[in-house]
């Protein structure tokens, strides 16, 4: 197992990450970690040389950006199996090893696991550090109380609800804040795709690829992830606009098409199904009681 986490001038965020990862338990035969750091103006080694972890590597490169940074870790991972995490996520002591779970035990080729946005104004402060400390202690009564499910993640894994593999679009669910996959498999389809040089749906992309191709999926919620919550900023609706766009013009299939119905909350998590399986855009006569879906929330 390659962890893998991309980062830009958050060591205090890494810090945590890597903490996190110095925990793991369950592990057979270890994993190693690969930070890549696209571009920081803090030097992150003294962060990365003080994790406990077995095996921590440091890549830097120039701002390149997040798909650029995704492919460097990929293409340096020396694990069969890749986990691609945030620089800004808590997570229990079981995350590694219930990846590889569904992996090894179960045979799958791609793990989306569970994922929830936590809040903090000052994530950093004493309290909120005491907080933090006590989660990776065991002790998560803290973190829950400034918890909700993330929602992008609260509607898109309602595909395991229909169909145990998430059929016919569980890629709906690949976000590289917490998902596996075989490194070959991801090389073998491309990588990443570096044209989309703004923020979303690169990894969406990637599991759509993935998909195609014949992967298996499965969903584990119990390889969680806390999402430290920032503000979001004003430019990521224009960027994800940009990124459907781009995701339109490389996939002529109806795949895009009803991806960009459903972020906008003109299309339920349902008839997008159905039209991935019709081949052609479907809605229902009777639109209540249906998984729908808001960008503006």
């Amino acid at each position: 197992m390659s962890v893998v986490v991309n980062t830009r001038n958050r060591p205090e965020h890494l810090n945590m990450v890597l903490k996190a990862l110095s925990r793991q338990t369950g592990v057979t035969g270890g994993f190693e970690v690969i930070i890549v750091d696209d571009g920081s103006d803090c030097d992150l080694a003294p962060i990365v040389d003080g994790c406990s972890a077995a095996d921590v590597r440091l890549i830097r490169q120039p701002p390149l950006g997040y798909t650029v940074a995704r492919n460097a870790g990929l293409r340096a991972a020396s694990g069969a199996v890749v986990l691609c995490l945030d620089d800004d996520v808590l997570f229990s002591d079981d995350l590694v090893s219930e990846h590889l779970r569904g992996h090894r035990r179960d045979g799958a080729d791609v793990v989306v696991g569970d994922r929830f946005n936590t809040y903090m104004h000052r994530p950093f402060s004493d309290a909120n550090q005491r907080a933090q400390d006590d989660a990776l202690d065991g002790d998560w009564s803290g973190i829950k109380k400034l918890t909700r499910p993330d929602y992008y993640a609260s509607r898109t894994f309602k595909v395991f609800d229909l169909d145990p593999g998430g059929l016919p679009a569980p890629w709906l669910c690949f976000v590289t804040r917490n998902v596996s996959f075989r490194r070959a498999d991801a090389l073998r389809v491309g990588a990443f795709d570096e044209g989309f040089t703004r923020w979303g749906v690169d990894d969406v992309e990637l599991g759509l690829r993935l998909h195609l191709a014949g992967a298996r999926y499965q969903y584990r919620p119990r390889a969680a992830v806390h999402h430290l919550e920032t503000p979001i900023a004003p430019t990521k609706l224009e960027a994800l606009t940009v990124s459907l766009d781009y995701f339109a013009q490389k996939h002529p299939g109806i795949e895009p098409i009803a991806f960009r119905e459903f972020v906008f909350g003109r299309m339920a998590l349902e008839e997008l199904c159905a039209s991935a399986r019709s081949r052609r855009i479907v809605t229902f006569d009777v639109r209540e009681n249906l998984t729908w879906f808001r960008t503006q929330r």
